[in-house]
């Protein structure tokens, strides 16, 4: 009922034709559905989605598996359309030196990023989503884009450990033990990641691991040295707990929090003490992001 509540008012103060695509588009896409439809448009000897999109006035390709869920997804809703035109934004505005993309799936951050940084390091354990990765810089000439085909690890072995992955990239998850036919990937610890830093460089931290918030929050706040400018974008709901981690680093640090709407390009400055509980992403910095 409440659903239904929902889709009444979002018929009566939007455009109906829009809302009702959505729902048939979120229900083809539950249903896997929209799996069939889109590969009946592809051609019989492609095994690529061949997602083109444009932020502002740049042209980007990014190659990925036309059987993978958050593929398809992403091809059919373009859903991360506005968070790359913030990365613009902020990066004409503050022009970064490096940017670090944790959990880079198949690399559209890093790809966006690879035409406005001097260098990108992309980390992404799922060998998938590597291969698609390097067809597409294959295909699109990039050559500052570094990948490591590495999970971020704190506790585990940095040798091996086991990523789990169904029709559905995004949702991945590690292990230190092999179970449902997970695979076995290379490890890297997030504190060598973070003091191999050039200091004298401002770096933009992307971080898209979910689950793995907690263990990156705790060795930010032990690594964080304040004579360097960074940007740390959450691209994860931050739980209340680690919320509550970041909230004396904050203050004690003179840092800024800003909140993200999910789909949204427009930065919220959030309470320094009291937080928002809500759907979105958080990014942190050192620096006022807002004019």
């Amino acid at each position: 009922m409440h659903k239904l509540k929902n889709f009444i008012l979002s018929l009566l103060n939007k455009n109906y034709k829009i809302i009702f695509s959505n729902y048939l588009l979120n229900f083809l896409l539950k249903k896997n559905l929209i799996f069939k439809l889109i590969k009946f448009f592809l051609p019989k000897d492609s095994n690529t989605l061949r997602y083109k999109f444009k932020v502002f006035n740049r042209s980007f390709l990014c190659l990925m598996d036309p059987n993978d869920l958050r593929a398809i997804r992403l091809y059919v809703n373009n859903s991360q359309l506005n968070k790359f035109k913030l990365l613009v934004k902020l990066q004409e505005k503050f022009k970064f030196d490096y940017f670090y993309d944790f959990g880079g799936n198949y690399g559209e951050f890093s790809i966006v990023s690879a035409d406005l940084f001097e260098k990108v390091h992309y980390f992404e354990p799922n060998p998938n989503c590597v291969f698609y990765l390097k067809k597409t810089l294959k295909e699109s000439g990039q050559d500052n884009l570094v990948i490591y085909e590495k999970a971020i690890v704190k506790n585990f072995s940095e040798n091996v450990t086991y990523l789990e992955v169904g029709d559905n990239s995004g949702s991945s998850s590690i292990s230190a033990n092999p179970e449902n036919n997970a695979i076995q990937v290379d490890t890297i610890n997030i504190s060598k990641v973070f003091n191999s830093f050039d200091l004298k460089k401002k770096i933009f931290i992307k971080m898209d691991i979910e689950g793995s918030e907690n263990l990156v929050i705790e060795e930010f706040i032990g690594f964080f040295k304040n004579n360097f400018e960074f940007i740390f974008m959450f691209e994860n709901n931050l739980s209340l707990e680690n919320i509550e981690k970041l909230r004396d680093f904050i203050k004690n640090n003179n840092l800024f929090i800003y909140f993200l709407k999910h789909y949204s390009d427009e930065l919220e400055v959030s309470d320094q003490i009291k937080y928002k509980d809500t759907s979105g992403e958080y990014i942190l910095s050192n620096i006022s992001l807002k004019s």
